[in-house]
């Protein structure tokens, strides 16, 4: 292989979200891996592990890198993130910074549209239930893509998760924002990439986040006619 790239999904979607991404690769000479993030995917199916659990999955990362390297010695190998997955990539970068080559950001602004209204909801969610799911993918997925195709994958999916708990939903917003304080104990390479029509989060998240990083070696790409999922 080229080099190597560990996938990481973003919030309510699994492993599969990479499936086409990962077949162009694999057909472009690249070995290419994608994660489900503790609480999503196949996680769901398995007793007391249905919780969202970031730094669980960070530390799932480690495991896997060394599994990836195992298989490809001496081969350069990358994270991918998008969204949520963008953050825990960065998170990654910082912590794994002998075992990986770069890290490639996608759309990982904690900035959102419309926060107030969602915090909001979440706040009486909380009051009644803190532990008791509330469906938040169908927001989350209008908002991620216009794209009735990609609408269709998600809701087919079914290890896709569409309901959290007012708990976890404030867990993976206080992880979001504090992801931009990790940057500055990042060194590699980073690539971010932001769409200028994304109607989920706000780009001048994803900007602040490259302004922090420590090392030189970062590039921005913007793509003005893309959205949130790219």
């Amino acid at each position: 292989a080229k080099s190597a790239i560990l996938c990481v999904h973003g919030l309510g979607l699994d492993n599969q979200a990479f499936t086409a991404f990962g077949h162009e690769m694999a057909s472009r000479g690249y070995a290419v891996y994608a994660m489900d993030v503790r609480g999503f995917g196949a996680w769901l199916t398995t007793p007391g592990q249905e919780e969202l659990r970031l730094q669980e999955a960070i530390n799932d990362i480690g495991s896997i890198l060394g599994l990836v390297g195992d298989r490809h010695p001496n081969t350069p190998v990358f994270i991918l993130g998008e969204s949520m997955g963008g953050a825990i990539a960065l998170r990654a970068g910082a912590r794994y910074f002998k075992e990986i080559n770069g890290v490639i950001s996608s759309v990982p602004s904690a900035e959102r549209f419309q926060s107030k209204k969602m915090g909001l909801s979440v706040a009486v969610h909380f009051l009644k239930n803190p532990n008791k799911p509330f469906n938040v993918g169908e927001m989350v997925q209008k908002k991620a893509t216009a794209i009735t195709e990609n609408r269709e994958a998600w809701n087919q999916d079914l290890k896709a998760k569409m309901e959290m708990s007012p708990k976890e939903l404030m867990r993976f917003a206080i992880f979001m924002r504090e992801t931009k304080r990790q940057c500055d104990q990042i060194h590699l390479p980073v690539f971010f990439v932001q769409g200028l029509k994304d109607r989920l989060v706000k780009p001048r998240g994803t900007y602040e986040l490259f302004e922090a990083i420590a090392g030189q070696d970062k590039d921005l790409f913007i793509v003005g006619s893309e959205e949130h999922l790219i």
